[in-house]
């Protein structure tokens, strides 16, 4: 996996990390740098965050929270339930969130 477009690039030296350990219980994965051996542990679950903008536009409010196996899930997920008008996606984190206006996530 080092290199793959899924695999993270360190933090210190920017060289990819590799899988070593994944703890399904827990949801997290152990990643190490070969560069410099650096190791961290990260959520092994992709996180969604959808938040709701305020009549009169006076801001955000967080509507829903989920968590997923896979990225491919959460996007499938999004396709059916949300219609964003806004999505970011933060690869490192595992995570993602997206904006909706009133009626933009169906049950």
């Amino acid at each position: 996996m080092p290199g793959s477009d899924g695999a993270p690039r360190c933090p210190l030296c920017g060289g990819a990390m590799r899988l070593v350990q994944t703890d399904s219980a827990g949801g997290r994965e152990t990643w190490h740098c070969n560069r410099c051996l650096h190791e961290e542990t990260r959520r092994a679950l992709w996180h969604l965050t959808v938040w709701r903008r305020q009549p009169g536009g006076t801001g955000h409010e967080r509507y829903r929270d989920a968590d997923f196996r896979t990225r491919a899930a959460l996007c499938a997920w999004m396709q059916r339930h949300v219609r964003a008008a806004q999505v970011t996606w933060f690869e490192r984190e595992r995570r993602c969130s997206a904006v909706v206006g009133p009626g933009g996530v169906t049950p």
